[in-house]
């Protein structure tokens, strides 16, 4: 009888690494594939963001149907691991029957502030459309930031985080993250 790929998922907020600590994890582990959340057009909300958030947090309101078809997918192929990056980890019933084991990378709010700024503002693909006034641009971000997306960063945390089974200080230099995730998910395999 073949045996299942081992579904692990990666959990963060926005700039918080998760791909990043995908893609080393594809580099390390041979035979592995991954799903990334931003690959995907999510629907999930009928109102704002924030008021969502300050409205219980209910991850089950997104539509994550496509993510659970193509790990569905991907368990009938020969791999040892399937990496999940997707900001919720296993809040959603839809996706949470495929994960056996959930990292939560813990990353100080400020430091997902910068990393934000310096992803969107500083380090812009030339692809990407250029900002007409990016000092503007970013004030009005900064503004929405303190009034309202705070409010949901730590929303997501108090939600997201508990139901991790492995919480990582985010903060560390990504090689030391992937050894601390390697080591737990051969323990865990054992």
């Amino acid at each position: 009888m073949k045996r299942k790929p081992y579904v692990l998922c990666i959990a963060a907020w926005v700039a918080g690494g998760k791909t990043t600590v995908v893609n080393e994890l594809l580099n390390r582990l041979p035979n592995t594939k991954a799903l990334y959340f931003d690959s995907y057009r999510v629907n999930f909300l009928r109102q704002d963001y924030y008021q969502w958030s300050i409205n219980g947090n209910d991850y089950n309101d997104w539509r994550l149907e496509p993510i659970a078809h193509d790990i569905e997918k991907l368990l009938k192929e020969e791999l040892d691991y399937i990496f999940l990056e997707i900001p919720m980890g296993n809040t959603h019933d839809v996706i949470a029957k495929y994960i056996d084991y959930t990292v939560f990378l813990d990353v100080p709010a400020d430091v997902l502030l910068a990393r934000s700024i310096m992803r969107d503002y500083c380090k812009r693909p030339s692809h990407k459309k250029k900002l007409d006034d990016p000092l503007a641009s970013l004030s009005e971000w900064l503004t929405d930031y303190i009034s309202r997306l705070r409010v949901t960063v730590f929303n997501y945390i108090n939600v997201v985080k508990p139901r991790a089974d492995l919480v990582i200080d985010g903060y560390r230099p990504v090689e030391t993250i992937v050894d601390e995730i390697i080591q737990a998910i051969k323990e865990t395999c054992q």
